[in-house]
């Protein structure tokens, strides 16, 4: 059998050594219970490697044993270490920073302005898969749970009404191009980004975007088309950043979920897909109060909260989803899945 190095791949810093020395690690799993972290270090230990338990208090104080591999210094190395333990050993493992469970995020990718400029319909292989039963939670959550109801064309969206929020940083827009009459001068943006985006000019879309929120930084759905226009051009990062914009500090999931659930949703999906777990379940959880109906809701906090080990409230979560109505069979059937695989 082919040796499994103790910490893959390029040698990590000693553990004893200050995280900000090496402030990158891989996580293997986290549990509230030291019995189950034990089990996975032991089992860990088994296979070649030197895993180690790093004790965080959440949120809520709750005591959380996290299981690692490696210091890393250089967080490629560490995203290397994380992908090889992946394939080998058929686990989600991600890279965390420091002694906490803050997440390295994947670099976002370069804009290619003249490839946006074709246009083509909305990219959904991605976001429209059902996630793979083999992993727990899946790294992609369905596009129900992204987005739970599907965006309507460009220019039905700017018709409806606006939310409230404040603008992104980094807006990108010369102030002269600022008209004196802000609300003319973004209806008018409005229109114009809507007539780009129907052409599928994704470039000028954004410039009208990016005004708009700046015009009117409560404008959720201006928020909302941009975010759109960055994920269509493979800008995850960018699209957060908008979203997370509309707060001056700490995204407010309850204000978010009553003034625009469509953005709620999206966001608590995009934190899912960079497994920023406990900021998708804050979301979540503030969406399904608002409506207890909305069946991918439930589901997208079932897949976080798997994520991070609170198996029985996993599995209440996934179970209200069977409960509505508003759910695809094709979902339902994964649902079904996770549930058999958490009452196991």
């Amino acid at each position: 059998a082919e040796a499994k190095p103790a910490a893959p791949p390029e040698g990590p810093a000693s553990h004893a050594q200050a995280s900000e020395e090496a402030p990158y690690a891989v996580q293997i799993a986290a549990y509230l219970s030291a019995k189950g972290a034990q089990q996975v270090v032991s089992r860990f230990r088994a296979l070649g490697y030197d895993p180690y338990m790093v004790e965080i208090h959440d949120r809520k104080d709750r005591l959380w044993h996290s299981i690692r591999v490696g210091r890393y210094r250089d967080p490629e190395d560490a995203r290397a270490a994380s992908q090889s333990i992946n394939k080998r050993e058929k686990v989600e493992s991600y890279v965390v920073v420091g002694d906490s469970f803050d997440t390295l995020k994947d670099p976002p990718a370069p804009h290619d302005a003249a490839a946006a400029k074709a246009p083509r319909p909305p990219r959904g292989d991605d976001l429209q898969r059902l996630p793979d039963e083999r992993l727990a939670p899946p790294e992609r959550p369905a596009a129900e749970a992204l987005a739970p109801t599907p965006p309507p064309p460009p220019v039905k969206i700017a018709t409806q009404a606006v939310g409230k929020g404040s603008a992104p940083a980094g807006g990108g827009v010369k102030s002269s191009s600022v008209r004196r009459d802000p609300v003319d001068r973004s209806l008018q943006r409005m229109k114009e980004a809507t007539l780009s985006l129907d052409v599928g000019d994704l470039p000028r879309a954004e410039e009208a975007l990016r005004e708009v929120v700046i015009l009117k930084p409560n404008d959720w759905q201006a928020r909302r088309l941009l975010a759109h226009v960055m994920l269509e051009t493979g800008r995850e990062s960018a699209a957060v950043t908008v979203l997370e914009g509309a707060f001056d500090g700490a995204v407010d999931a309850n204000r978010m979920a009553l003034e625009d659930s469509k953005a709620a949703a999206m966001l608590a999906g995009l934190y899912q897909r960079s497994k920023e777990h406990w900021k998708a379940v804050d979301l979540y959880e503030a969406l399904v109060r608002r409506n207890t109906e909305q069946g991918v809701w439930w589901m997208g906090l079932g897949m976080s909260l798997e994520a991070v080990g609170q198996r029985m409230e996993a599995l209440q979560a996934y179970q209200k989803a069977m409960e509505s109505h508003q759910i695809s069979s094709e979902l339902r059937g994964f649902i079904k899945k996770r549930i058999q695989g958490l009452s196991g």
